[in-house]
């Protein structure tokens, strides 16, 4: 059975509370930590209580050979699928500084981690409030523990 509620940091989430909105850029970002801290601002501009971005090493989920997608060609005929994403990691360093200007905009930093160094940096190092796995992660249950 689950529970009705629960609490994000200081914020009861759940039955009979208001609505938690979490912003959700991913890595849209672009590699461009300007555009990171920009979508901060929008964030905190919409009224939502959360940001979350992700935190993956491309290394760690494509072979460098990975097909190209159709969609992606179009995009970038002269990038790889494994250079496109690995272009969309979001450098370790970024977590400090995002969660610190998201404190300042009065939302709170989230970041999906992908491995276990994301997991215990995330929430040891800059005490994320939560986690949200990445949906292909609901299976590997060591990594969930």
């Amino acid at each position: 059975m689950f529970a009705s509620s629960f609490q994000i940091n200081n914020r009861k989430v759940g039955v009979g509370y208001p609505c938690f909105v979490i912003a959700e850029p991913g890595s849209n970002h672009n590699g461009k930590l300007d555009m990171a801290l920009r979508l901060v601002d929008v964030a905190a501009d919409a009224g939502a209580d959360a940001i979350k971005f992700q935190t993956f090493h491309a290394d760690e989920h494509y072979v460098r050979d990975t097909p190209q997608f159709s969609y992606l060609r179009e995009i970038a005929p002269d990038k790889s699928t494994f250079e496109l994403i690995k272009g969309l990691e979001m450098p370790r360093e970024w977590h400090a500084i995002l969660r610190q200007h998201a404190e300042r905009r009065g939302i709170l930093f989230l970041s999906t981690p992908s491995d276990r160094s994301a997991v215990d940096e995330l929430v040891d190092e800059h005490g994320m409030g939560a986690i949200k796995i990445a949906s292909f992660e609901a299976v590997d249950l060591p990594f969930i523990e």
